[in-house]
């Protein structure tokens, strides 16, 4: 009986054991698979940390160069008004400051602003004349979605070219901006026009809505006429100059003309190859809406 019962225990006993055996080992191979799996999140939070170290850290370091590129270029700008303009001390310090306060002021960076101001001291203007033009220079640009060192060059060449001053810049920039506004042009051809007819328009004592590439011709002639184009006029009926001896105003030659637009071959004797058909071009529009024209450019104040 008692053999039989321990015999029993035994069974049960081993069988038991057996069964406890496979738990620890279905444990431990659960424990493996939480182990390699933990081992698996582990590698890609390391991947995913160098991840982010890369998109942080590059953005940063861009950013850092950026800003080192941008100082560099500011500093060079200055040196370069600095070395046109002589200015030294308290002056380049007044531009540095300038340069910088449009730089957080407007849509133009310090260096830009730095660019157009050596634009301007190449054009002869010293500290107080840059400091005074440079705020309407970078209104005039921005008038004109142009590039502000290209801006700063042409308003200094018609400024220079007309025998104006910075104190005539703001109502320059309102004809300019009225004038292209109005016209078939832009910023860029204007410029270029008047650097051509400009020294010769200022000498005839015209205003500079008289500029235009084919008018230095034209003025040229009618300054000093030859013996052939003085005979012609004086067939022709026409006298452009006044008492004086200057020049009459451009409206009124177009309408002496205007009897005359058929007469190519006058306007070829006048002003020349180049320049008589762009006048005969311009008498065909009229006096009337050339002094329209006028009008409007005289009652640009405040259009830039």
């Amino acid at each position: 009986m008692a053999q039989s019962v321990i015999g029993a225990l035994r069974v049960e006993l081993g069988i038991d054991t057996a069964a406890f055996d496979r738990g620890l080992e279905q444990a431990q191979g659960r424990l493996n698979s939480i182990g390699k799996s933990m081992e698996d999140v582990g590698k890609r939070m390391q991947g995913i940390g160098k991840r982010m170290s890369t998109w942080v850290t590059a953005p940063i370091v861009g950013i850092g160069a950026a800003s080192l590129k941008m100082a560099g270029d500011f500093e060079q700008a200055m040196n370069q008004v600095a070395a046109l303009s002589g200015a030294t001390g308290d002056e380049l310090d007044q531009l540095r400051a300038k340069a910088k306060e449009l730089g957080e002021t407007t849509m133009f960076s310090a260096s830009e602003a730095a660019d157009a101001m050596g634009f301007l001291a190449m054009a002869g203007f010293d500290t107080n004349e840059i400091l005074a033009a440079i705020p309407g220079t970078l209104q005039l640009a921005a008038s004109a979605q142009m590039d502000l060192g290209r801006a700063a060059d042409i308003v200094s060449n018609i400024l220079t070219g007309y025998n104006k001053t910075t104190e005539d810049l703001a109502h320059v920039n309102d004809v300019l901006v009225k004038a292209f506004t109005s016209a078939n042009t832009n910023l860029e051809q204007l410029g270029e026009a008047m650097k051509y007819a400009g020294p010769v328009a200022a000498s005839a004592g015209v205003q500079g809505s008289m500029a235009g590439t084919s008018l230095r011709g034209a003025l040229s002639r009618i300054l000093s006429p030859t013996t052939a184009v003085t005979k012609a006029m004086e067939e022709a009926g026409l006298s452009f100059t006044d008492a004086q001896g200057r020049v009459i105003p451009l409206a009124d030659i177009i309408e002496q003309l205007g009897p005359h637009a058929e007469n190519t071959g006058l306007f070829m004797e006048l002003f020349g190859q180049r320049a008589g058909p762009a006048m005969a071009a311009l008498v065909s529009q009229g006096s009337a809406a050339l002094r329209d024209l006028t009008a409007e450019l005289e009652d640009s104040a405040g259009t830039a």
